[in-house]
């Protein structure tokens, strides 16, 4: 009979290591085999050969080892005696089933099924509560060209849009309004009532627009190039240019 850690072995092994004495010697003195030594310290009981074998073991093992035998032999009895009452118990009656009131949701295709349909009427509630309370935004409308949105409808506008790094100065009405460095993509506008003076430290690095109507890259490449705008009188739009 197999034992189950009662304490039998582990004091037999802790005994032996005390008188530092091998397997192979406690063997050879006692006359008990090695495989049956390691048997009763591990509590592997069932490897002997029947109880009688074992409480024989046990006594002459622990007499050997300085063990008071009776009390070995009677721990593994209660054991023993414990585990024949265990075996001879009748069985526990098998417990009632816990029953609900609430429904089974059984795994299968309908479970599936009922679960998606559960969680888009979910999401559809969600939306509707979250629609109702923000209400969904205006459809952006694409914003106007900077250049075009720009144009004055009277006088005369000039935008220019640089594709190279340039100086550029620009004189409105005859009043100088600015002189500054662009770089490549700098958009600039200017209105002016009647006249626009256009001064580029280089030709051909800007884009230039007069009144919504571009002139493409004007000037020299390497050069300076300068124009005048003049809007037409009454102020009703279509500049003329004058060069510099």
């Amino acid at each position: 009979m197999q034992g189950s850690l009662i304490g039998v072995g582990p004091a037999l092994r802790k005994a032996r290591m005390a008188r530092r004495t091998s397997l192979e010697e406690a063997g050879r003195d006692t006359h008990i085999r090695v495989e049956f030594l390691e048997a009763l310290e591990d509590e592997t009981f069932s490897e002997l050969n029947g109880e009688v074998y074992v409480r024989a073991c046990l006594r002459t093992y622990a007499t050997y080892l300085g063990l008071n035998p009776d009390k070995v032999v009677a721990a593994y009895a209660r054991n023993a005696w414990g585990s024949d009452l265990a075996e001879e118990s009748p069985p526990a009656p098998p417990a009632k089933p816990v029953t609900s009131s609430a429904p089974v949701i059984r795994k299968g295709r309908h479970g599936v099924a009922f679960g998606v349909g559960a969680a888009v009427l979910l999401a559809a509630v969600v939306f509707g509560l979250v629609s109702r309370r923000d209400p969904a935004p205006a459809p952006l409308t694409p914003s106007p060209d900077p250049v075009e949105s720009a144009c004055a409808p009277s006088g005369v506008t000039v935008a220019i849009t640089a594709t190279e790094s340039l100086t550029a100065r620009i004189l409105a009405d005859g009043q100088h309004v600015f002189t500054g460095r662009l770089h490549p993509g700098d958009t600039k506008t200017w209105i002016g009532d009647t006249t626009l003076t256009v001064r580029l430290s280089r030709g051909g690095a800007a884009d230039v627009s007069v009144d919504c109507s571009s002139l493409g890259l004007p000037g020299t490449p390497g050069q300076p190039w300068e124009q005048t705008f003049t809007g037409p009188e009454g102020g009703t739009g279509g500049a003329t240019s004058t060069p510099a």
